[in-house]
């Protein structure tokens, strides 16, 4: 009975574990689904998993990445660390990836594994493409520490439709507002900046108060209104 009981404790372990990574997968499509029911379409988006290792960890994973053949590898050295970036170099339907191992020159400071997924558009086969990608991602090289960061980009019909995307967030989502910025500076191209938290994921970020949804309207070169959506918080350029 005791053996029976170990072995079914491991197989509840791989199932609970197995399903956090595929929950990691389902943040992109949930924000896509939510900008399309809304009536807008994605242009840019981007999935970033990142998670601190121990060096002995990182250094197979470099040795395993330069010795495929499939993948573009590059190294620099900075003040502080020494960077490696690994291009994967298939075809998947318009998604670009890459992977960084940053490895800091301070032993006291912790190295890191980062992945990234983007691509300027989401349909059904960038979607099965990007699943079947992260999961395999996800199940050779991060653990359940790991922290994804999920966002997406994409051209909303000024003010008036802000507001309306915005209460059909909080909505669909059950969304809580907990701070919005409103950008006072003349001339600048950022209009505003929302703060939310929904239960519907797990991670967050405690500020003074838990949040996991970032929103940023703002206006693109051209001057026509854009709407970057992010969670648990924005880690791209906006």
């Amino acid at each position: 009975m005791q053996r029976i009981a170990f072995i079914l404790s491991i197989i509840l372990v791989i199932m609970a574990n197995a399903a956090s990574a595929s929950g990691q997968t389902t943040k992109m499509a949930d924000l896509a689904s939510i900008v399309s029911e809304a009536g807008l379409q994605t242009t840019e988006w981007q999935v970033t998993v990142k998670e601190e290792m121990d060096r002995d960890t990182l250094n197979r994973y470099i040795e395993r990445l330069q010795a495929k053949n499939d993948y573009i590898s590059s190294s620099e050295e900075g003040e502080n660390s020494i960077l490696y970036l690994f291009e994967y170099g298939q075809d998947q339907s318009s998604i670009s990836e890459y992977y960084q191992v940053v490895i800091p020159k301070n032993p006291a400071h912790q190295a890191e594994f980062i992945a990234v997924f983007k691509g300027d558009s989401w349909g059904a086969k960038t979607a099965s493409a990007f699943h079947s990608r992260m999961m395999h991602i996800k199940d050779t090289y991060f653990s359940s520490k790991s922290t994804t960061f999920a966002c997406l980009t994409a051209p909303i019909d000024g003010k008036l439709g802000s507001v309306y995307f915005f209460d059909k967030m909080k909505a669909s989502m059950n969304l809580t507002v907990t701070q919005t910025q409103q950008d006072t500076v003349k001339k600048s191209n950022m209009e505003k900046i929302v703060y939310g938290h929904t239960p519907m994921w797990n991670e967050e970020i405690v500020m003074d108060k838990p949040m996991n949804v970032q929103m940023v309207l703002k206006n693109d070169e051209s001057g026509k209104p854009t709407l970057t959506i992010g969670t648990p918080i924005l880690i791209t350029e906006y």
